[in-house]
């Protein structure tokens, strides 16, 4: 059996607070069933055909179990004289709608945390936690440090903390992201999903829908073959990119981590910028931004519908539905391993 060439690192957005209390909500599950999902949808020889002898690993990145909010907090009270001491668990009402006030002390809490003081152990955490993981694949599989490639792939508040830390590494064109492709995926009746266009350039957005990504169940990836041409002009063909993402709802992404970035050191996922992108100085400025963070020339990507009753039904379990997702596990395949000849050969692809 060959050697895994690309490993993604899946981050978790809010909620894994709840595994302490109810162990099916532990992100190893969601990661261990997207995996399967992948794992399936590349037996599939189109896509078979594209990864030959390649493999592929995820790996999840548990940041919100190594968060220690409480660390140094009690000699701040007592600097600020504040002798009273009391946790989420004492303001808690106890005797109503239990599971409700779980749900939300494990799960909306992480969000006003994000926005306090508390964001920079969140990214430190986050740092960490991917540092150590690859750290330690690498020294159970040699060669990858040298020869393999690194995608991030984040979830929810996940992909607000991995933005927060690419923008803060050594970054590409236009000073954007250390990233070599960004992708915005998202299920249209998630309640809390964004556009990322327009926060690159809003005049150019307003032409540049999202995209829809092929349902698989309807009989294979079917027909980019009228638009690989245009996707490909003034584009550099990705094979020579590593894919990468990180998002609002989710992301698939790729950055090769640099090999003389210190694992230990705080905050230290540093990200190597791979040759591609935009030859030259062609098209416009706002293209040329496009061009720079993804090879198909925009940022967000839908996935289809099943024909389910509403989008108010849909939207329950919208945010959670990606991890068994077979149409996200075959784009993120496809995006990370397809050649421009790949995609001409088998019309596999999107309809932009």
């Amino acid at each position: 059996m060959s050697s895994v060439t690309d490993l993604i690192l899946v981050v978790h957005g809010i909620g894994q607070g709840l595994t302490a209390t109810y162990e099916a909500f532990d992100f190893v599950y969601a990661t261990n069933m997207f995996r399967d999902v992948a794992r399936k949808q590349s037996q599939s020889p189109a896509i078979s055909s594209m990864m030959k002898d390649s493999r592929i690993q995820f790996l999840p990145v548990q940041w919100r179990a190594s968060l220690k909010l409480d660390v140094g907090e009690e000699l701040a009270k007592a600097r600020e004289g504040l002798d009273n001491r009391f946790t989420l668990a004492d303001i808690t009402l106890k005797n109503t709608i239990p599971f409700i006030r779980d749900l939300t002390n494990n799960v909306l809490l992480d969000i006003p945390l994000f926005m306090s003081h508390h964001r920079e152990r969140m990214i430190h955490s986050v740092c960490s936690l991917a540092n150590r993981t690859y750290r330690l694949w690498c020294a159970r599989n040699p060669g990858f440090e040298k020869h393999g490639r690194v995608h991030i792939m984040a979830h929810s508040l996940g992909s607000a903390l991995v933005t927060h830390i690419l923008s803060l590494e050594r970054a590409g064109i236009f000073g954007c992201l250390a990233i070599d492709s960004l992708y915005n995926i998202f299920n249209p009746a998630d309640p809390v999903v964004y556009l990322l266009n327009p926060c690159v350039d809003a005049q150019k957005a307003v032409e540049l829908p999202a995209t829809a990504i092929p349902n698989v169940n309807e009989g294979m990836i079917s027909s980019w073959s009228t638009t690989v041409s245009k996707m490909f002009g003034g584009i550099a063909p990705w094979s020579s990119t590593t894919t990468t993402t990180a998002t609002s709802s989710k992301a698939v992404g790729g950055a090769k981590t640099a090999r003389n970035a210190d694992p230990e050191e705080e905050g230290a996922i540093e990200i190597e910028l791979a040759s591609g992108g935009l030859q030259g100085n062609k098209g416009t400025k706002a293209e040329r931004r496009f061009a720079a963070l993804n090879p198909h020339g925009t940022l967000d990507f839908y996935l289809p519908s099943e024909g389910n009753i509403s989008e108010y039904v849909d939207m329950i379990t919208a945010h959670s539905s990606y991890w068994n997702d077979p149409s996200l596990a075959a784009f993120v395949l496809t995006e990370i391993y397809a050649t421009q000849e790949d995609l001409m050969r088998t019309s596999v692809g999107f309809n932009p």
